[in-house]
């Protein structure tokens, strides 16, 4: 698949269908989908950092790092930025 796909297209694509099946689960079972309109430029901002940049960097850190590389460093993010924000 990477090699019919470039890989910000079969991410973008892995996201969208994501969300549609979220969306869609979502309205089954009931829960509703509106945001309220004061959160709606924060949601978007938070939306464009943490799933956006996340997806995006670390998919094209694989045009410079090996996967196994890459993979740890994208999952390990988590506990770097822990560690950097009991330091601010």
């Amino acid at each position: 698949m990477i090699q019919e796909l470039p890989p910000l297209t079969a991410r973008g694509l892995g996201g969208l269908l994501a969300a549609l099946g979220l969306a869609l689960l979502a309205r089954a079972l009931g829960w509703p989908l509106a945001v309220p309109a004061s959160e709606r430029r924060a949601l978007l901002g938070f939306g464009l950092l943490n799933v956006s940049a996340w997806m995006g960097f670390s998919t094209l850190g694989l045009l410079w790092l090996g996967a196994g590389e890459a993979a740890v460093v994208a999952y390990t993010m988590p506990v770097w930025a822990a560690m950097l924000a009991g330091r601010c």
